[in-house]
């Protein structure tokens, strides 16, 4: 990730941070037993998961906010809304959403008979964007949730992936078989068409603890020689 002149990434161990021309330094220094999922310099947020929970760790004020999956399943994908306190978690089938400065959560999503293949934040607002078998606009502040199908010649293919630029007004979908498909986001919004509780169910705010293992301090995430922040040339 990127933010004016800091740039971090994930190498082997540890998150590396690197300001303009200086040597980069370890940011964070994690044990094994947790996977890097998500970086936002903005926020100066680490998201991460081991075999039980999410955690999303601060290592510039050493907090930890660890929490369980929506109903207690395994903890698989996190992403953090670049330079908001937001999250959200996807396994497939449900997506849902958290307040990482308050720790707590904030609304799901869950397709009736579709999967949910990728989900990313929308720049600039509440919605979230969601591809299955169509691309749905899903706004948790709203309670609303509008589709697009997508068209028939790449309908086929099978999404895999959505992404928006900077500004938030393209959107991209990507394709098993490698191909893209780009839309201006008003567009889509213009096409799509609202849709009620037997195409998409809204949740309400997931319980972030259940009966599995957590971490619930700084502390307990670090690799034990954290002391020992060498430069990484």
């Amino acid at each position: 990730d990127r933010q004016g002149p800091r740039l971090a990434w994930d190498r082997d161990d540890r998150v590396m941070v690197q300001v303009d021309d200086q040597p980069p330094t370890a940011w964070l220094r994690r044990s094994d037993d947790y996977f890097v999922l998500d970086l936002d310099l903005a926020t100066g947020r680490v998201a991460m998961n081991d075999d039980d929970a999410f955690y999303v760790a601060r290592p510039d004020q050493r907090e930890l906010f660890g929490f369980h999956a929506f109903d207690c399943e395994e903890p698989l994908y996190l992403w953090l809304e670049r330079g908001r306190e937001r999250a959200v978690s996807y396994d497939g089938v449900t997506v849902h959403l958290y307040d990482t400065a308050a720790r707590r959560g904030l609304g799901g999503l869950e397709l009736v008979d579709d999967n949910i293949e990728a989900v990313a934040f929308i720049p600039g607002r509440d919605a979230l964007a969601l591809v299955g078998e169509a691309l749905y606009l899903w706004d948790p502040v709203a309670a609303t949730v509008v589709a697009w199908p997508l068209p028939a010649d790449v309908a086929g293919f099978g999404a895999t992936a959505v992404g928006l630029d900077p500004t938030g007004a393209q959107v991209a979908v990507g394709f098993a078989d490698g191909a893209v498909l780009w839309a201006r986001l008003d567009q889509v919004q213009a096409r799509a068409a609202p849709v009620g509780a037997d195409v998409a169910t809204q949740h309400s705010a997931a319980a972030i603890r259940c009966g599995k293992p957590m971490v619930t301090t700084f502390v307990g995430v670090l690799a034990p020689d954290d002391d020992d922040d060498d430069d990484d040339e």
